[in-house]
């Protein structure tokens, strides 16, 4: 292969590795900041939000599927907080490096703590040596929460009066 690395390791052997060689899939940033807020006039509302990662270091030479997960240590609740739109995912080699995960973000109006969506990506082969994971293999997405408590700043009194005269012609 182009990248194989041979090593001496002074009488005891050589040691070669083509690791170099293999593409390695991987989140392209560790962390995502978002808000429930959407721009957008739909029910429920929400906001999706795009999570790049890609396969580097080498050309695939077999396709290779990447599974997502969500970590058990998330806050935020799968159905209720949050969606994953578009997983798992498959990189073929006539394909291009990079794919988008996208998460649907849900404003829920419930006043509540900062949420986090941790995410893990695993690859598997459908090939001998399609790709193998990257280093970075967790992205955290922290849900700011911007829902508010309505406060009351003023008591509006209304007096409703009573009729106790006569209804007709009055005379003064």
């Amino acid at each position: 292969a182009d990248h194989v690395i041979l090593a001496a390791t002074h009488g005891r052997g050589l040691f070669t590795s083509d690791d170099l060689a293999i593409a390695k899939i991987q989140f392209t940033s560790a962390t995502t900041e978002t808000t429930e807020t959407s721009s957008q006039a739909t029910c429920p509302d929400y906001t999706d939000i795009t999570i790049p990662f890609g396969a580097f270091a080498a050309a695939l030479d077999a396709d290779a599927t990447v599974d997502v997960s969500i970590d058990g240590s998330s806050t935020a609740v799968a159905g209720a907080d949050f969606e994953l739109l578009n997983a798992p995912f498959t990189f073929t080699t006539a394909g291009g490096n990079e794919q988008n995960l996208i998460v649907r973000i849900y404003n829920d109006a419930i006043v509540e703590s900062t949420e986090n969506i941790i995410l893990n990506i695993n690859v598997t082969n459908s090939g001998s040596s399609g790709a193998i994971n990257g280093t970075l293999l967790q992205h955290t997405i922290t849900i700011i929460d911007d829902d508010f408590t309505p406060m009351m700043n003023s008591v509006v009194t209304t007096e409703l009066g009573t009729n106790s005269g006569n209804s007709g012609n009055q005379s003064p």
